[in-house]
């Protein structure tokens, strides 16, 4: 099964870095150079060949290690399979984690808790972690809520544990620098084991049908995308032209053949506000982030938003599935996420993915960005297995990057999902620039600075500035806040 899933691929970049995620990087103190070693190390061949630095004697005696994940988005698919169904995403990760199992002589035993969630998992890393309770090595929460968490002095220092390489290509070491508060500090980790990263990576699709329709090429977008054409303004230009009032009210509901379609102006906003390429916080000498939200380019992105949600043939906040709508064939766009691909396997039209826009073409490159909801990985100082948390979180993550990501990305996702080669061309870009954002993982502490274009839109206000500046002061305090407890634990 593992010989024939790997041979999927000649010549694959990493999964979870990129041009874009490097810039990024660097914006936290990541040089390119820093992002592209492992890049130039990966020799053009399938990935089962590429070797991870753990020892080969390593012997845990059957030491069992607990994984906590918060279920409320049925990810168990990803990480806890616990028999072979069929399903090829499924039966590859029941290989991956019976081979490291056997391979470290340790019995990995997972939770799933269906009610963890984004609104939840802090709390249940609380009880468990004030209670004392060593039941669980590691836990995997949404990003949203265990960043509420991080200054506590709930987790421990990856940096510091045995086993660990970072530089390897399964880890996403650009994601993990925007996590940091401090630069020597990692208490959150994520690579290809977080394959809910993927899944939570924002993405546009498009009816390739109504764009032939009135565009004559079905690809013409790609094309537009790799010429570093695809910016703001050719969205809602695009969106407008696709727009008829079918039901002939003078009004744009889910009834009319929508130009742009999503769901509430709420994370759909997200990825608009962070794909336009503004430096909205750097660190300082000192390692630490400083905000500066003050930016005039962030003026002209607030305005395009407005005709993005609410041109005319642009609908938000709709009463019925926006899946559903766009299946029908009714939508020119749709704001979705990479892995929301599976709901239009069955759809009649073509449908194309395409990355979020340029703010315009003077953006040097496409930025992407990944939802708060996906899942990282945190070792409490609870664990009574820190001494081997690394080599069992190290050989997951390699051999989830064996097997497990090419058969969810080349098989699952670009196959049975997508439809066409040009699709899956996109499908890399989106991949190869995704990422965080300091401000956005931890808005919820930092007075919501980081999501202040949600309001804004939905206010259907360009006032940026005004808002900011009520924002940054609080902000910067709840900031040094955040660095002082940071410190103190």
């Amino acid at each position: 099964m593992k010989k024939a899933i790997s041979a999927w691929l000649l010549i694959f970049c990493l999964v979870l870095t990129g041009c874009g995620a490097a810039d990024n990087a660097a914006e936290a103190g990541v040089t390119a150079a820093e992002q592209t070693t492992a890049a130039e190390t990966e020799t053009e061949t399938d990935r089962s060949s590429i070797k991870d630095s753990l020892p080969d004697n390593l012997d845990f005696e059957g030491r069992t290690f607990n994984i906590f994940f918060a279920n409320g988005f049925n990810w168990d698919s990803f990480i806890d399979v616990p028999e072979q169904t069929g399903d090829v995403v499924e039966d590859t990760v029941y290989a991956a984690n019976q081979t490291v199992q056997e391979r470290l002589n340790v019995n990995i035993g997972y939770k799933a808790e269906d009610k963890g969630d984004w609104s939840t998992i802090s709390g249940i890393v609380q009880t468990y972690i004030l209670a004392g309770d060593p039941t669980y090595d590691v836990f995997m929460g949404e990003q949203y809520g265990l960043a509420q968490i991080v200054s506590n002095g709930y987790f421990v220092n990856a940096n510091e544990l045995d086993y660990f390489d970072f530089d390897a290509p399964w880890w996403n070491h650009s994601f993990m620098e925007n996590l940091s508060i401090g630069r020597d500090i990692r208490y959150f980790i994520t690579g290809d084991y977080n394959l809910t990263t993927l899944n939570q990576a924002f993405v546009l699709y498009y009816n390739r049908a109504l764009y032939e329709k009135y565009y004559t090429d079905a690809d013409g977008l790609y094309t537009e995308v790799f010429e570093g054409k695809w910016t703001l303004d050719r969205l809602c230009e695009i969106a407008k032209s696709a727009f008829i009032d079918l039901d002939n009210d003078g009004k744009t509901t889910e009834a009319d053949q929508l130009g742009f379609l999503a769901y509430k102006t709420y994370s759909t906003v997200d990825p608009f506000m962070y794909c336009a390429d503004i430096p909205y916080a750097t660190r300082d000498e000192n390692g630490y982030f400083t905000i500066n939200m003050n930016q005039e380019r962030a003026t002209v992105l607030i305005e395009k938003l407005i005709d993005v949600f609410y041109q005319e043939g642009s609908c938000c906040n709709p009463n019925e599935d926006v899946n559903r709508n766009f299946a029908s064939g009714k939508v020119m766009f749709l704001s979705g996420l990479l892995g929301g691909a599976k709901n239009f396997r069955d759809m009649t039209d073509d449908f194309g993915i395409l990355p979020y826009p340029k703010l315009d073409d003077t953006q040097n490159r496409y930025s992407g960005m990944v939802g708060d909801c996906v899942l990282l990985c945190a070792i409490p100082v609870t664990s009574q297995n820190t001494d081997i948390a690394g080599a069992v979180l190290e050989a997951l993550n390699a051999e989830t990057y064996r097997y497990v990501t090419p058969a969810w990305y080349e098989t699952a996702l670009k196959i049975k999902y997508s439809r066409g080669s040009s699709t899956t061309d996109m499908i890399d870009l989106v991949r190869d620039s995704m990422t965080t954002n300091f401000i956005f993982a931890y808005s919820p502490v930092l007075a919501n600075v980081g999501q202040v274009m949600r309001d804004l839109v939905t206010k259907k206000s360009t006032d940026y500035m005004s808002a900011v500046a009520k924002l940054e002061k609080p902000a910067d305090k709840a900031l040094q806040k955040l660095i002082t407890a940071f410190e103190s634990n």
